[in-house]
């Protein structure tokens, strides 16, 4: 539906280039025939994608196995339960998109993605060799909204602030903040377990909640006045990347969407997984398995992308987790260690020199060569 009004945007003013989501994977046949360099952004890490196209390549059949396994990647085994992938991996004709979308992605000048090369570095290199005619790694972007105060603040949207002026009075890295992005919302009985694990944790806390009608059935009698000291509560939108920046925030409850993920690792803070949704598992599986800046909230249980097969996570494993993971030298010290170098990293990526910014100047330098040179290869 989207295609028609894409192509004739294009055909109207003629840009030098264009940057399409990978979902238009059809905008690299409209500039081809334009002449326009194309390249495909990808909001998602080089891990994810390396491991769905192998996952959607095996047509992965739901009820048979109980477990897949990713084959022919750097890196240790990546082996996933079939109920933590995307449903869009199960479906009939995905083979066919598949197709589709690599095509694209190797007939575009290049693919521009969010991440770096510290942070995937092994991953960054299989999909340049494999998934893109050119590839320029250019993350963190959230890093570059730390250049003044103002831009951290209002990224995302605008709404209530009060809770930076909250965690001002918090010892450094003593709040555990919690929140699952803007997609993803719990029912009730979760909301529930959740308000009860938090205070039976006995840790401080910042909890946003979205997406709730204003009943608040879910809140426990009494608990906002016996969280009064040590937890907030913020409902709607709320400033995640100044949240995350702030030096009381010492681990953050994440659902794994990549752009949380990053803003997090660029944070240098550790990172307690409860994936909802899309390929939220295949991140957890980066972050926890592979570079270990994470660790999960749940191990047991029966976890899944689909609401109606998943399992009530209970109070009692949500105290447990999070009280363990704040402990400053607990069992997951090396996981808080990691976390802090890895934010080195992604900061030193982003700086003057940094493999972020060259890739970013290189990526223009090319286009502008393509269009001396006048062509779109």
């Amino acid at each position: 539906m989207a295609r028609s009004g894409q192509e004739q945007v294009l055909q109207q003013h003629k840009p030098d280039a264009v940057i399409a989501d990978i979902t238009f994977h059809w905008i690299a046949a409209i500039a081809a025939d334009l002449k326009i360099p194309c390249l495909f952004f990808a909001p998602f890490s080089t891990f994810s994608m390396l491991v769905l196209n192998c996952f959607q390549k095996m047509r992965v059949c739901p009820g048979l196995l109980d477990h897949v396994t990713a084959f022919g990647l750097p890196g240790p085994e990546i082996r996933m339960p079939v109920l933590e992938l995307p449903s869009f991996v199960l479906e009939e004709n995905n083979v066919q998109n598949v197709e589709r979308h690599h095509k694209a992605g190797l007939d575009a000048f290049g693919f521009v993605v969010n991440t770096c090369r510290g942070v995937e570095l092994e991953y960054c290199d299989e999909f340049e060799k494999t998934q893109a005619r050119r590839a320029y790694f250019v993350g963190p972007v959230s890093v570059s909204c730390t250049m003044n105060q103002r831009s951290i603040i209002e990224r995302g949207g605008e709404g209530e602030t009060s809770c930076l002026r909250w965690l001002d009075i918090k010892e450094k890295r003593s709040v555990i903040f919690v929140s699952f992005g803007s997609q993803c919302y719990f029912k009730s009985a979760q909301l529930h377990e959740l308000a009860m694990g938090l205070e039976g944790s006995g840790q401080n806390f910042l909890w946003v909640v979205r997406g709730v009608d204003q009943s608040d059935e879910w809140i426990p009698e009494g608990w906002e006045e016996r969280i009064a000291n040590r937890g907030l509560v913020v409902r709607g939108w709320a400033p995640q990347l100044a949240i995350l920046e702030h030096a009381a925030i010492g681990a953050f409850v994440t659902q794994c969407g990549w752009n949380s993920v990053l803003e997090a690792t660029a944070a240098g803070v550790p990172m307690l997984t409860w994936p909802l949704a899309s390929e939220q598992f295949i991140n957890e599986k980066l972050i926890v398995d592979v570079i270990g800046c994470a660790a999960r909230l749940w191990e047991g249980g029966k976890k899944s992308t689909r609401e109606t097969e998943k399992e009530l996570v209970p109070r009692s494993v949500i105290a447990h987790a999070v009280s363990r993971f704040m402990e400053p030298e607990g069992e997951f010290s090396s996981v808080h260690g990691k976390a802090q170098e890895l934010g080195a990293v992604a900061m030193s990526a982003m700086a003057d020199g940094g493999s972020s910014v060259s890739d970013l100047s290189r990526l223009i330098s090319d286009l502008i060569n393509a269009m001396e040179n006048k062509t779109c290869q």
